[in-house]
C-alpha cells in the first residue's frame, strides 16, 4: 500500500514537472508553436493561458486550468472540434475561466469547476456535457444549439448570466437539474422532460453578433472592398473597421453602423483606400450599445495590378471579341463585364492557366456600340481594361 501511494506522489510530481505554462503571443492556429510562449504546442498537462484569437484545428483536453482574457477568444475551424476540461478519472482538475469568446462544436466539464465570466460569451454548436460534478458559473452568456447531457451525479450550474438551451436537457445518465439556479431557458418544447425543467418561459439570453462571412476583395487603383455578413445580431450599435501593416498594429479607419437586433442575415460593405502597405491586414470590431466588444478573425489583403489578362481585337466589331490569360499560377479570378455606368452584364469564375480563352459569344446578349469594361479580379490583384464596341 505504501508502494502505491508513493508511485502515485511521484506520478504526481512528474506530472508538475513536465507541465508548463504556454501563454499566447500573437494569433494563429493552436497547433502552431511559434504562437505559444512555452514554444509547443499545449499538452494536457499544461496551464494555457488564451490573449489573442486563436484557431482551434484539433481536438484539445484541459488538465491544468485554461483561461480566455480579454480580448482574446478559441473558435473552432470548419471541422467540429472538441474542448474537454478535466475528466472522468482522477481527483478535481483546474477549470476553465472564460472573459471573452468560446466557440467550439462540443465542450464538456469534468470533475472541475468552471466560470463564464460576466464580459464572456460560449457557443456551442452541438453539445455540452457536464459530468462528474463538473460545475460551471454562468456570469456571462451561454448559447448551446444541441443537447445538454447531465450525467454522473450533482452538477450545480449557476452565476448571474443566462443560458439558452436550443435542444434537450438529458438527465438519463444521472445528473441533478435541481442544482441549476442560473437564470436560463429552452427553446424546444418538445423536449420530454421541458415542463419540469424550464425555469423561465422567456429566453432572453443576450446574443452578440454572430459573423457568418468576412472577406476582402481587390477592387480599382488597388483598392481594398471588405465584405461581411451577420446572421444575428443582438444590441449592435456598430462596427469600427480596423486595418494594419506587418506590423500588426490596428488602427481604426471606420465606423459602421449596426442593426440593433435582428434575427436575418445582413451585409455590410466597406471601400478601403490603399494604404501604402504592400499587404494589409484587416478585422471588425464589433460595438454593442452597452459598449462590449469584441472582435472579428482577421483577414489578409495584397493587392497589386494583375498581369496576364489580354483582351483582342479592341475596338471590336458587334461585340465579338476574346479575353486571354498568359498565366499559369492557377489562381482564381472573376471576370466581370459592365458597361459604362457600372451596371453588371456577365460575370464568370475562372482559372488563370496559360492560353485559357474566354470567346464573347458565352454571355448571350447582344452588346449595342457602347464603352465597356472588363474587370478581373481576385483577393490579390485586380485589373480593369475598357474594350470600345462598334
Amino acid at each position: 500500500m505504501k508502494k502505491l501511494l508513493l508511485l502515485l506522489i511521484l506520478i504526481s510530481i512528474n506530472i508538475k514537472l513536465y507541465s508548463a505554462t504556454c501563454t499566447t503571443t500573437k494569433i494563429g492556429n493552436w497547433s502552431d508553436p511559434t504562437v505559444w510562449s512555452c514554444g509547443h504546442i499545449p499538452s494536457s498537462n499544461d496551464v494555457v493561458v488564451i490573449s489573442h484569437d486563436v484557431v482551434l484545428n484539433q481536438n484539445y483536453t484541459s488538465l491544468n486550468g485554461l483561461t480566455i482574457n480579454v480580448g482574446g477568444s478559441i473558435k473552432e475551424d470548419i471541422t467540429p472540434r472538441t474542448l474537454q476540461i478535466g475528466q472522468s478519472s482522477g481527483g478535481s482538475y483546474p477549470g476553465i475561466s472564460i472573459s471573452d469568446t468560446l466557440i467550439v462544436s462540443f465542450f464538456a466539464i469534468m470533475k472541475s469547476t468552471n466560470t463564464i465570466n460576466s464580459t464572456g460569451y460560449v457557443k456551442v454548436k452541438a453539445d455540452f456535457t457536464s459530468s462528474n460534478n463538473g460545475d460551471l458559473i454562468v456570469n456571462g452568456d451561454m448559447v448551446v444549439d444541441g443537447n445538454w447531457y447531465l450525467s454522473n451525479g450533482n452538477v450545480n450550474t449557476s452565476g448571474s448570466g443566462t443560458l439558452l438551451l436550443v435542444g434537450c436537457l438529458d438527465t438519463s445518465g444521472g445528473g441533478q437539474v435541481s442544482n441549476i439556479t442560473v437564470s436560463w431557458c429552452a427553446s424546444n418544447t418538445s423536449c420530454a422532460n421541458y415542463a419540469t425543467i424550464v425555469g423561465s418561459t422567456e429566453c432572453n439570453v443576450v446574443l452578440p453578433v454572430e459573423l457568418i462571412s468576412f472577406t476582402a476583395t481587390c477592387s480599382d487603383n488597388n483598392k481594398v472592398k471588405l465584405f461581411w455578413v451577420t446572421s444575428t445580431e443582438m444590441n449592435n450599435s456598430h462596427f469600427f473597421v480596423e486595418r494594419s501593416g506587418e506590423d500588426m498594429l490596428f488602427s481604426e479607419i471606420e465606423k459602421i453602423s449596426g442593426n440593433g437586433t435582428t434575427i436575418i442575415n445582413v451585409g455590410y460593405s466597406y471601400l478601403s483606400e490603399s494604404s501604402g502597405e504592400e499587404i494589409s491586414y484587416f478585422r471588425l470590431r464589433q460595438v454593442d450599445f452597452n459598449g462590449v466588444s469584441s472582435y472579428s478573425k482577421i483577414i489578409k489583403s495584397s493587392c497589386t495590378d494583375m498581369t496576364g489578362v489580354t483582351i483582342y481585337p479592341n475596338p471590336s466589331v458587334d461585340g465579338d471579341f476574346y479575353i486571354s490569360i498568359s498565366d499559369n499560377s492557377n489562381e482564381k479570378i472573376l471576370l466581370v463585364l459592365t458597361d459604362i455606368l457600372g451596371k453588371q452584364i456577365y460575370e464568370k469564375l475562372v482559372v488563370k492557366r496559360d492560353g485559357e480563352v474566354f470567346h464573347s459569344k458565352e454571355i448571350n446578349t447582344k452588346l449595342t456600340p457602347g464603352i465597356y469594361y472588363i474587370v478581373a479580379s481576385n483577393e490579390q490583384s485586380y485589373i480593369r481594361k475598357k474594350i470600345i464596341v462598334y
